[in-house]
Order: structure tokens, then C-alpha cells, then sequence
């Protein structure tokens, strides 16, 4: 189980990363380093099997052999052994092996079912999230604006750590010494650095941190929110707490549904946050409006609208104490400016405490009542900013480069800008069914198909390997019919020689033979077989039942080595097409959905699908050998096995057609659980700020209880099928002794082999139909696996670019026309344009303007309908795609990390040496560039080790051990260490703080000299001093050439740059 559990969170890892896997061409990579946990899983699956396997040698063993020895230890004291006896005792020792046959499957379930208990009983033993808040003495009364609603005392807080990643104690981030308090009613900013500590400042409040020592102090928040009471008159719950995440958690649902959040729909307020946080346009801008499906994690959404969005749901809540971390990073400076006066100090903020971290200082300054700096790990609390100035000596704008004459400028929102849109009314709330952005998934109806079957079989070798098999299973049971023949013979010559075997012919009560069966049975009469001792019956019948165990035991490791093959091939070539689906596919197919087959259907195909077919052809076997034997008894004893048969499968047809469609439904639900689980670890901390434990509790109780229904429904199934063959069973065994009480006469070795095989043929009916069921039901499993195995990929063919391509990075584009699916409108209609080497670029644009659809071109995400795109002379169309994406480099607004060290995620191929490594970290400023040696001062304190410092330093999943703003300077190193000819940044430094991305900026004009800079900017001051600027407009090219000419033009770009509150500042740095 560690081993699946190792597996799956690699895959996961991957799904997590899986843009930036595709934007890097790191397939290979990853699928090699899955594929090697994969071998791991496998090696360790093999071994349990062995372990089964061996069970399975004592369950055919035991009940073999014992009937030997005791046979032979009876005729060996007592010289003789009649049929009585003989046939007596291999009816209990077959009902000792129908027991035993279960004892494999009963240890082994155990065995699983105890190392499972074992380990939800070690999860359900672990540290509980301790409650580090307290409760002040008294409740604070709103209405004084001098009350602290939160306060700290010599608090030291520090992120918590888990077994998965340890910390050792100079690794610890720690705040020490905290003494700080945030006025109620109030606007209180959080600033500081770059790792400074305001994230886990934010979370102490939240009770998401680790409290070291001290004390916080917070309102104890309603155990009941009373949405159900909420009304205008009395919306704000002054206690209740809501919070807005550095990385924006949005769940897979609609737009209104994210900003209801449960609450119900007050239309008056629900269009007052909308907005208040600038969506009226995009809403207007995009299909459904309010009723669009949003996309697993907002993949349908731009970062800003991402970030707007969370905002809204804050604001809409019943909060009144509202945390925000970094919520200007992502939008443009007039948008933030319309945010704070409609969101943060307007209408709906009145009655609350907003608390913001921010690198936007100046831009709140003259709404803020508190300000609190974090620095070298102490927090220094301001009452104002003139006092912050004052211990700074310099003014709050040298923070950050929001322009003062933005705040102070009246009509910030010029007419045609994004802000300006119509009022906003109920009649813009779709009434329409909205297109739905992730599928439901697809079930498939009817039996399992034989090409399933037949994939299936070719996976684990083909059909030789299926004849060998069968091979096997027939010697085995010739082996066993024989063995028990055999024994009708030892115990006639002992016992019955007085009485004629060719009587039993003469009595049509029992059977009514042809001459031709008469003759057959005759020459074996045992009247004409000479006498041997017993040591030679002995000795022929222990052979038996030796070669049976033989074949028996080989068929068993045969078909699980063989199936141990198909899974792997099967898995390559799933993980295969999963790592090259196209980029639209991962986005629009929930996480859960993937994860399920790549888990609980793999544990299937692994493990489950081999057992069942195993046992179930060995019965089936049995039962052919049965119908063999009573063949030279009488043809209507082979009637009789068929039409009993045959009615029993009628039985099993029904139980197996409803089972199938229980179990395809049980899959698809097994997935919208994981989805749900998915769901709610990315968003706990928010869920857990809003208070909406019970809520998402009673969701996922809903999904497992859907998935137990189909569980339960199954064995119902189970159960129906149980007794009905059961009862035709037991109906062909009466028959059986009727058909031999009946007879006047009858040779007790054939009555004895008689009810032998009819008892055999009972378990052997009832085990076949059994296993056959479930063999159908587990299928299924194979039937989805092999469905993604077959899903189409992206195009793997193409020509290889010269070694050293791109040597210059000119780009040319030229009618380029795309879209997102060819049955949709194109987003770029036409475009064109020339970039010379070395560069600068920026891009800007409205939203929907084609700049995201221009980047995912380049890396041919989508396909040109029309059009070229030339790089360096070569047409990327024609180029292979890992060898296009190889030697382009992007870096997006949400940097992607992967679990493992600093070097490995600065160098996943290990191609640079260390000083390479650490000359990158110091340009992007993580580490102190004057300071060459081990040691350099951390970022945010003195006693605070900076974790950059070593190239050994543990790097969690998703980097979560990293700040948003090292996380993205991070990805810059990386791409500095590359040095690629083209370089398309994504804002790449929203969530660095002002001074340090100052200095970024500089590096990255000093170390991509040498190549073609693409910037989509959202800030026109990162570009202002570019080579040229690039405006899009519906998909073509509306202006390009440097800032100055552009200016000087005044059209679109100029537009943009009196919008932006910032003119001054943006004409003196193009004309620099």
C-alpha cells in the first residue's frame, strides 16, 4: 500500500503540474520517473502474489493429499476399500477443498482489511489542528473604533510541519516576538519583503499556524452562521470571518454559485459585489455570463479574474472580519484603485475589519487606519503612515510603484475602459442552460465488449499465451477426472467384483445407454482388469493428484506473471496518452477522474481481473470434465448438465446485466469522490475560515454514501445470483440420488462416482456462473483503462530543428488564424507581425483580445487553422513538439514547482554545476548577490536560515513551503539557467515586493540580453522602457512599436497609459 500510495502521489504531482510539464516538454521525464514507481508497485504486487500463490499451493495441497493418505492408510490396514467408503470420504474431502477454496481470498482480505485499519487508525492518531486562538475576556462592542478586534502577545508563530516533510529547526520560518493589534471597523495593511512572513501572519488568525509561544487573540466566531435567517437588515455576522487566499481556491462550478458560496441570492447585493470587484465586463465578455462553468481550480478564468472572484465571495459573505493576501498583484493599477473605493473602503466595507497584505502601500495610504511591517522576522506596527515614513525616512511610494497622482486623480475610469459597462441588472443573468465546461463522464452501456477482452489479452501477450493457459487448465483437469475414475476402479476390484458392472446398464431408471456407451464401459469392466496390490492404485492415485496440484499450482503463477505484464503495458501506454493529451483535455476532465483510473482501476486490472479469471476458468474446467464424464455414462446425463446449466446462466445473464451497469455507475461515482477530497484539501483553509466544515462534511458524505449505494446494490446483485444457482445446484444433486434410490440394482462404485460428480458439479455450476459475474463486473475496469489508452494525443511527428535552433530568436508571424475547437469563432483573425532579435516586447491588450491564445500558438497548444508561425526560419508547424516546446521557455503567473530539492527543480536533468545554479538564485535576489560564501543573510531574518543557501534543500509539492513571490523567482532562475533565445513572461513578478522586483527587472535585462523578451503585461510600467509594444484588439494587431512612437500616436496604447493613472511616469520612462 505505501507503494500505491507513492505512486499515486507522483501521479497526482504530475496531473498538479501537468501545464507546466507540457510548456517544459517534460513528458519524458515523468513518465520515466512514474513508470520507475510503477516497477516498484509492481515488484511489491508481485511478491504479495507469491505470498497468495502459496496459500493457494496449501488449499490444493491439503485437501489432495489428505484424501491420498487416508485412503491409502485405510486400505493399507484394512486390505480393502469399497466404494462406501472411498466415495464416502471424497465427499467430505471435497467439501474440505469447497471450504478451503475461499481460505486464499478470506486470509488475504484480512490481511489487507488489517493493514488498512492500521492505517486510518495511524491517520485518525495524528495531531489534531490544535485550536491556537483565544477568546477575549469580553466581546468587543463594533461600535468603538479603538478596540483591537485581533491582537497578538510575544507571540512567536511558524508554519506547521508533517512526517512528509521535517523541518529541521534552522529551516523553520519563525516570527518572533510578535506584538500586534488590528483595530475593529478598520483598514489594517500587512507589508513587508518578499518571504517577510505576511502569509503565515494572516494564517495565525485564521488558527492555521503553529503558535510557538504567546497568545492570539481572536473573536470567537458563531458556532451557527444562520444563512438561512440571513436579510439586509442583518447581513454581517461582526465575529464571523472570511478570507481570500494568496492562490485563489474556486471551485468546479459556476460564477455565481463561487461568490454565493451557500449563502442565498440577495440580487441587490449579489450585483453591488460583482461590481464592486470590476466583473460586470468580463461577465458580459464571456458565454454563459454568470451562470459559466468556471473549470477545475478557474481554468476558464485569467489570473485577475481568478483573484476578483475570490474577492467576491469575501465580500458577499456575512463576514465581519475580512482577510485579504495580495489581491492587487494580479489586476491592472486603475483596477485596483476602482476595487479599494468600491470593495475595500466603500458600501461593503461598512461594519467590518479588513486586514490586506499587500505590496501596493501607497496605494491604500490615505484609507489606512494601521499599518504592520514585518522585517527580519519582528512585525513594527504603525497607527499611520506618516509614522511608517517617519522610521523609514522615505515616502511609501519608494515601495512600490503605484503612482501618487492614480490616488488622488478624480474619474480614473475613462470612458471605453473595462470598468465602464452598462448598470448591471437582473435581465443579465442567463436564463438559458449554460454550456457545460467539464463533461459528465461517459458511461458506457451493455455488456462488456470481446475487443476489451481481446485488448486485454493482448496487453498480457496475446493469444498464445491464452492457449497456453487453456493448455494448462486442460491437462489439470484430465488429470482430475481421471483421478477420480481412477478411484471408482481401485474400489471395484476390492469390493464389488461379485456384482456385474454391465448390470447397471440393464436398468433404464438410471441410465439409457447406446451400444456404442455399453461397449466403451464394458472394456473397462473391471472383470477383466487383473488384480494389483494396493501400493499400485496407491501409487497411481497419489501421482494424480500430484500432476493436478502441478498444473493446478503452475497455472496460477503463469497467469498472474502474465497478467502482471498486461498491467504494466497497459499502464505505459494510458500514462503514455495521458502525458501527451492536449492541453484542453486536463482541463477539462476533474483530477478525480484521472486519478480513479490510474488507481482504483489499476488495483483492479493489477490484481483482481487475473484472480477472477482464474478461478473461474478452473471451474469452468471442472465443469467441462464433469459433462466428459457423464458422457460415458449416458447422453442424458450430458442433457441434463446443459439444460441445468443453461438456466443457471439465464439466472446469472440477469444478475450480471444489472451488476455491470451498478458497477460502471460505482467507477464514475468512486471519481466524484476523489474530486471531492481533491476539492477540499486544495481549499481547507478557506473552507475552514468560512466555517463550512458541515457544508463540505455533508458533500462528501453525499458522494460516499452514492458510491456505497452502488456497493450495497452489487451485492444484492450478488446475493439474488447466490441463491438461484445455488438452488439449481442442490435441485441437480437430488436428482442425481433420486435417479440412484430409483434402481433396483446398481454397482455402488458407479453410485459413488456418480453422486462424486454431481456434488462436484454443483460447487463447479455454481463457482463458474459466480466467477464469470464477476469477471464481467471487474472488466469494467479494463473497459475505462483501456479507453484512455486509446484517446487521441497531440502530434508526435514531425521534423527535428537544427542542434542549436533557435540561434537568433526572430519570430515571425504571419495570417495566423486560431481557434480553441474547429467548431468554435477564432480568436485570432489574422494576426501579424515581425520581432528582430533581441528584443523586448510587450504585449497588452483588453481582456479576450487574443494575448493568452497568442502564447499558447507558440507552443502550438493550438494548432494554426490559417496562417504561419516562423522562428528563425523554421515553420513550428512542421517541427516536433518536445523539440519546439524544448527550446522555447515561458514563465506563467502561477509558478509550478515539483516535490524534491531546490537543485532538482532548478535542474531537473542535472546538466549545470553548482556555481551556475547559485549565479542564477542571486539574480533573481534570493540569495544576497555580494555574498559569495556559505553563508548570506535570509531575506526576512538574521535567525531565519535562508533555505536557498543549499541546493539540498527539501522543495514540498506544488512548493508550498515557498512564498508566492519566491516561488516565481524561483522559475526565473530556472529560466536563467537555460538562457533560451525566446522568453515569454506572464507577469512573472506580480508577487514580488516593489524594490526587489526593481532589481529583477534589471537581471533580466542583463541576462537575457541575447534573447527575444515576449512580456504580457498587466502593469504597462514593467514595459514602458521596452523595445516595442505590441497592442492586440479582437484578435489582430492594432498597434506595435516602441512606447515613445505609440505615445506620440496617441491611440489605443496612449489610451491605455491615461487609464492607467500613471502618465507621467510612463511618458518619462519611454522617453529614457
Amino acid at each position: 500500500m505505501q507503494t500505491r500510495d507513492k505512486k499515486a502521489a507522483i501521479i497526482g504531482e504530475a496531473l498538479q503540474g501537468f501545464r507546466q510539464i507540457k510548456f517544459s516538454a517534460l513528458e519524458d521525464r515523468w513518465e520515466r520517473s512514474i513508470m520507475a514507481m510503477r516497477d516498484i508497485e509492481l515488484t511489491a504486487t508481485w511478491d504479495v502474489l507469491m505470498s497468495r500463490i502459496m496459500l493457494i499451493a496449501c488449499w490444493i495441497l491439503n485437501p489432495l493429499m489428505t484424501a491420498a493418505i487416508a485412503l491409502g492408510v485405510h486400505s493399507y490396514i484394512y486390505r480393502q476399500l469399497t466404494p462406501a467408503q472411498a466415495f464416502t470420504a471424497i465427499g467430505v474431502f471435497l467439501q474440505l477443498d469447497h471450504c478451503m477454496q475461499s481460505l486464499p481470498n478470506i486470509i488475504t482480505q484480512m490481511i489487507a482489511a488489517n493493514v488498512s485499519l492500521q492505517r486510518v487508525e495511524s491517520f485518525l492518531d495524528s495531531p489534531e489542528l490544535g485550536n491556537i486562538l483565544s477568546s477575549p475576556a469580553q466581546l468587543l462592542e463594533p461600535a468603538d473604533p479603538d478596540s483591537p478586534v485581533i491582537n497578538f502577545e510575544d507571540a512567536r508563530l511558524s508554519w506547521p510541519t508533517d512526517d512528509e516533510y521535517v523541518e529541521t529547526v534552522s529551516e523553520r520560518f519563525i516570527l518572533r516576538d510578535i506584538n500586534i493589534s488590528f483595530p475593529v471597523n478598520q483598514l489594517t495593511i500587512i507589508c513587508g519583503k518578499t518571504g517577510s512572513g505576511k502569509s503565515l501572519l494572516l494564517n495565525s488568525m485564521l488558527g492555521e499556524a503553529e503558535l510557538i509561544s504567546g497568545k492570539i487573540t481572536v473573536p470567537e466566531r458563531p458556532s451557527d452562521q444562520y444563512d438561512h435567517h440571513a436579510n439586509k437588515d442583518n447581513w454581517i455576522i461582526p465575529h464571523s470571518i472570511a478570507f481570500v487566499a494568496q492562490i485563489p481556491w474556486i471551485e468546479n462550478c459556476t460564477i455565481k454559485e463561487n461568490v454565493l458560496f451557500g449563502l442565498p441570492l440577495d440580487l441587490d447585493r449579489y450585483e453591488q459585489v460583482i461590481e464592486a470587484c470590476a466583473l460586470t465586463k468580463d461577465l458580459e465578455l464571456l458565454l454563459d455570463g454568470h451562470e459559466i462553468e468556471v473549470g477545475t481550480g478557474g481554468i476558464n478564468l485569467s489570473g485577475g479574474q481568478r483573484w476578483r472572484l475570490t474577492l467576491a465571495r469575501a465580500l458577499y459573505s456575512r463576514a465581519g472580519i475580512v482577510l485579504l493576501d495580495d489581491i492587487f498583484s494580479a489586476v491592472d493599477v486603475h483596477v485596483g484603485q476602482f476595487i479599494l473605493n468600491k470593495a475595500l473602503v466603500g458600501e461593503l466595507s461598512a461594519g467590518r475589519t479588513i486586514i490586506l497584505a499587500t505590496h501596493h502601500l501607497s496605494l491604500c495610504k490615505s484609507h489606512v487606519k494601521s499599518i504592520v511591517e514585518l522585517e527580519n522576522g519582528i512585525a513594527k506596527q504603525f497607527s499611520s503612515v506618516q509614522e511608517l515614513e517617519e522610521y523609514l525616512g522615505a515616502p511609501v511610494e519608494s515601495l512600490d510603484d503605484t503612482d501618487e497622482t492614480l490616488i488622488t486623480s478624480e474619474g480614473v475610469l475613462q470612458e471605453g475602459t473595462i470598468l465602464d459597462t452598462p448598470d448591471f441588472n437582473s435581465s443579465t443573468m442567463k436564463k438559458t442552460d449554460p454550456l457545460k465546461f467539464v463533461t459528465d463522464e461517459f458511461r458506457k452501456q451493455g455488456s462488456i465488449g470481446s475487443s476489451v477482452y481481446s485488448k486485454w489479452l493482448k496487453s498480457c501477450g496475446g493469444w498464445t499465451i491464452g492457449i497456453i493457459f487453456l493448455l494448462i487448465y486442460t491437462i489439470s483437469t484430465s488429470f482430475n477426472v481421471g483421478r477420480t475414475y481412477w478411484l471408482r476402479f481401485w474400489t471395484s476390484t476390492d469390493g464389488e467384483n461379485e456384482r456385474n458392472l454391465q448390470a447397471r446398464f440393464d436398468h433404464p431408471q438410471i441410465f439409457l445407454t447406446s451400444s456404442a456407451f455399453d461397449g466403451n464401459i464394458t472394456t473397462l469392466s473391471p472383470e477383466v482388469i487383473s488384480k494389483h496390490s494396493t501400493n499400485f492404485y496407491l501409487g497411481i492415485y497419489f501421482a494424480l493428484c500430484v500432476a493436478v496440484s502441478i498444473f493446478r499450482i503452475y497455472g496460477y503463477i503463469y497467469a498472474y506473471k502474465q497478467s502482471i505484464r498486461g498491467s504494466k503495458n497497459l499502464f505505459k501506454t494510458m500514462l503514455f496518452k495521458v502525458l501527451r493529451a492536449p492541453l484542453r483535455w486536463i482541463d477539462t476532465v476533474p483530477f478525480g477522474r484521472v486519478m480513479n483510473r490510474f488507481t482504483t482501476d489499476f488495483n483492479t486490472v493489477d490484481f483482481d481481473i487475473v484472480d477472477t479469471l482464474t478461478w473461474g476458468v478452473g471451474d469452468v474446467f471442472r465443469l467441462f470434465g464433469i459433462a466428459i464424464a457423464g458422457m460415458f455414462l449416458s447422453p442424458y446425463v450430458l442433457l441434463l448438465t446443459i439444460a441445468v446449466s443453461a438456466f443457471s446462466a439465464y439466472l446469472a445473464l440477469q444478475a450480471i446485466t444489472a451488476a455491470r451497469a451498478i458497477r460502471r455507475l460505482d467507477s464514475i461515482n468512486r471519481s466524484l469522490v476523489f474530486e471531492q477530497f481533491r476539492t477540499i484539501l486544495i481549499g481547507i483553509t478557506t473552507i475552514r475560515a468560512f466555517e463550512k466544515r458541515d457544508n463540505y462534511l455533508e458533500k462528501v458524505y453525499r458522494r460516499i454514501d452514492d458510491s456505497s449505494s452502488t456497493l450495497w446494490n452489487t451485492t444484492l446483485c450478488h446475493n439474488w445470483l447466490v441463491w438461484r444457482i445455488g438452488g439449481m445446484a442442490s435441485a441437480a444433486y437430488t436428482m442425481a440420488i433420486a435417479a440412484i434410490v430409483a434402481a433396483t440394482v446398481t454397482d455402488a462404485g458407479l453410485a459413488g462416482f456418480v453422486l462424486a460428480i454431481s456434488l462436484e458439479f454443483s460447487s463447479a455450476l455454481f463457482w463458474s456462473l459466480f466467477h464469470a459475474g464477476f469477471l464481467e463486473l471487474r472488466m469494467n475496469a479494463a473497459e475505462r483503462v483501456i479507453e484512455y489508452s486509446e484517446m487521441p494525443t497531440e502530434t508526435l511527428d514531425g521534423e527535428e530543428p537544427p542542434a542549436s535552433w533557435p540561434t537568433a530568436g526572430c519570430l515571425e508571424v504571419k495570417d495566423l488564424v486560431v481557434a480553441y475547437n474547429h467548431d468554435l469563432a477564432p480568436v485570432l483573425k489574422g494576426l501579424t507581425f515581425n520581432i528582430d532579435r533581441q528584443t523586448r516586447v510587450g504585449i497588452v491588450g483588453r481582456t479576450g483580445s487574443g494575448k493568452s491564445t497568442l502564447t499558447l500558438a507558440l507552443f502550438r497548444f493550438l494548432e494554426a487553422r490559417e496562417g504561419s508561425i516562423v522562428i528563425d526560419g523554421h515553420d513550428i508547424s512542421k517541427l516536433k513538439l518536445q523539440s519546439l516546446r524544448r527550446n522555447l521557455a515561458i514563465i506563467p503567473q502561477d509558478p509550478v514547482l515539483f516535490s524534491g530539492t531546490l537543485r532538482t527543480n532548478l535542474d531537473a536533468d542535472n546538466e549545470y554545476d553548482d556555481t551556475a545554479l547559485f549565479d542564477a538564485l542571486r539574480r533573481v535576489h534570493l540569495i544576497d548577490p555580494s555574498v559569495s560564501g556559505i553563508e548570506t543573510p535570509s531575506s526576512c531574518s538574521s535567525q531565519n536560515q535562508n533555505i536557498f543557501l543549499s541546493l539540498n534543500s527539501s522543495i514540498s509539492e506544488g512548493g508550498l513551503n515557498l512564498s508566492q513571490g519566491q516561488r516565481q523567482l524561483l522559475c526565473l532562475a530556472r529560466a536563467i539557467i537555460r538562457r533560451p533565445k525566446i522568453l515569454i513572461l506572464d507577469e512573472a513578478t506580480s508577487s514580488v515586493d516593489v524594490q526587489t522586483d526593481a532589481l529583477i527587472q534589471q537581471s533580466i535585462r542583463e541576462e537575457f540580453a541575447d534573447s527575444t523578451l515576449l512580456v504580457i503585461a498587466h502593469r504597462l510600467s514593467t514595459i514602458a522602457d521596452f523595445d516595442k509594444i505590441m497592442v492586440m484588439h479582437d484578435g489582430k494587431v492594432a498597434e506595435m512599436g516602441s512606447p515613445k512612437e505609440l505615445i506620440d500616436k496617441k491611440g489605443m496604447f496612449w489610451g491605455m497609459v491615461k487609464e492607467s493613472g500613471e502618465v507621467d511616469k510612463l511618458v518619462k520612462m519611454s522617453r529614457d
